[in-house]
């Protein structure tokens, strides 16, 4: 099971997202519609991945050489999220 830690909506993002409704569809601009919006491409993200993992082994080692570039530019993960 892949498990997104280190990521949660938390008020403050759902507060953002809200305030760029605000500009893109004004009448859709609440906490409500936006926390959902957030939850549901969470889910597809993790939806994504695992279908990535099961049926497309090319995919898996572009994902490994952009993670290594990553590491390479000084990142970790006990320190980024991002």
């Amino acid at each position: 099971m892949i498990v997104m830690s280190g990521f949660q909506i938390t008020d403050e993002l759902v507060d953002r997202v809200v305030q760029l409704m605000q500009v893109i569809d004004p009448q859709k601009a609440n906490r409500e519609y936006c926390r959902m919006m957030l939850e549901h491409f969470q889910s597809q993200i993790v939806s994504g991945l695992r279908h990535t993992a099961l049926d497309d082994p090319d995919a898996i080692e572009g994902m490994h050489e952009a993670y290594e570039k990553w590491l390479a530019e000084g990142h970790n993960r006990s320190n980024d999220v991002n």
